[in-house]
């Protein structure tokens, strides 16, 4: 079965979150992954983002840096970026990830100290759950 959110759902994913996180947050942003153990609470909430942070392509073949560089070019010349979106999104189904090190151990750590975690990306939820049941 595949779920799909669209973005009326999506809003309200992210509204009771906020709700749910109080009103008092801080944004803490960090290129390593061993900050955020020094940083959190307990009841905290840290949001991952997948891409680069908790996984890669095993190549730079669907990477972010990649995605990217091909939606500019191909907006430079002229394609509707729904189109492009929906054709690099159909090879990312055929990409291995493997996961950054040590980032499920950190993962899990703070799962365990009373932390709160999410997962975030763009890419689309059904690339993801094919990664994953295949």
């Amino acid at each position: 079965m595949k779920v799909k959110f669209n973005n009326f759902s999506k809003f309200i994913i992210v509204i009771l979150l906020f709700i749910y996180t109080g009103i008092s947050s801080q944004i803490v942003e960090s290129d390593t992954l061993n900050i955020v153990l020094k940083k959190v609470r307990v009841g905290d909430l840290v949001a991952f983002d997948i891409d680069n942070t908790i996984c890669n392509p095993k190549s730079d073949l669907g990477s972010s840096e990649w995605f990217d560089s091909k939606v500019k070019r191909l907006l430079s010349e002229g394609e509707d970026f729904n189109i492009i979106a929906a054709k690099l999104e159909m090879i990312h189904e055929h990409i291995e990830l493997e996961t950054i090190s040590r980032s499920n151990e950190i993962i899990r750590e703070l799962q365990d100290r009373g932390i709160y975690v999410m997962a975030l990306t763009s890419r689309s939820l059904d690339i993801y759950w094919y990664q994953f049941f295949n």
